[in-house]
């Protein structure tokens, strides 16, 4: 691996040198501040520019890190931050409700956190073609199961009105 300046690095070296350089960008170092950064799409692209021209590609810590499908937020918030990765998440539920969330991710990847944090998103394709809100709450189990499920995708976010 080859750091900005050309310093050959280990692989390992590669790795910490690229969770500082998030930490850094993340402005106050901490996993809000980069959740701030990445809700914010302009902010967004400023901080992966920024990575890059760092030397810092996300793709190349998928790889490396054998997380190659890893949401590229996820994979940076891990690495700087230690949190969890979500495709662990999306494993843990049953094929149902795994479509659901997999559709919030989807509708978060297009238009950001402020269209998932609504909970009319479920009066939404594909979410009308799903049942709208009380079919979603069924492939879940319960309304506790689908907001707790919910709140995880979107940061905290718990849309107690979706029925």
């Amino acid at each position: 691996m080859m750091e900005k300046t050309g310093q050959q690095l280990t692989l390992q070296e590669y790795v910490n040198y690229s969770a500082d350089s998030v930490r850094k960008a993340a402005g106050a170092g901490t996993l809000e501040g980069l959740r701030d950064i990445w809700t914010d799409r302009e902010r967004r692209r400023r901080l992966l520019t920024d990575l890059q021209a760092a030397s810092v590609y996300v793709d190349v810590l998928a790889e490396v890190l054998g997380q190659g499908d890893a949401d590229p937020y996820d994979l940076l918030a891990h690495l700087a931050f230690a949190a969890p990765i979500r495709t662990r998440f999306l494993n843990s539920h049953r094929l149902p409700a795994r479509e659901v969330i997999l559709a919030l991710v989807d509708k978060y990847r297009a238009a950001g956190i402020e269209e998932i944090a609504d909970a009319r998103v479920f009066r939404r394709p594909p979410f009308l073609e799903m049942g709208q809100a009380p079919d979603v709450v069924r492939r879940f189990g319960s309304t506790e199961r689908r907001r707790s499920a919910c709140a995880r995708c979107s940061g905290g976010s718990t849309w107690n009105r979706a029925e």
